[in-house]
């Protein structure tokens, strides 16, 4: 059974909504899913992306490495509370 539950990562003192998704298809690129994924949203990765090309704070970039080896997609963020099948639908098509 498909499940998703939205819930958030903090961030340099700021909340980013992530939530839980069932993918089951096939992507654009052919390859297979079929699993439960955790996504969040793209501001989420602009923010771990610039503390990845700036390593000026060790305890920063460690932390933006832990966070983007948790997240297995990032969403446009108002796509983030749509339905799930719309997501997942999204997430297929825009795999790489």
């Amino acid at each position: 059974m498909p499940f998703a539950t939205t819930n958030h990562v903090t961030y340099k003192n700021k909340d980013f909504p992530c939530r839980g998704i069932y993918l089951h298809g096939i992507s654009e690129s052919g390859d297979e899913w079929d699993g439960n994924y955790t996504i969040s949203t793209q501001s989420l990765n602009r923010e771990i992306e610039s503390a990845l090309d700036e390593p000026t704070d060790t305890a920063l970039y460690d932390e933006a490495v832990r966070i983007d080896n948790a997240i297995f997609f990032f969403v446009p963020d108002e796509m983030i509370e749509r339905p799930e099948e719309e997501i997942a639908g999204y997430v297929l098509k825009n795999l790489n």
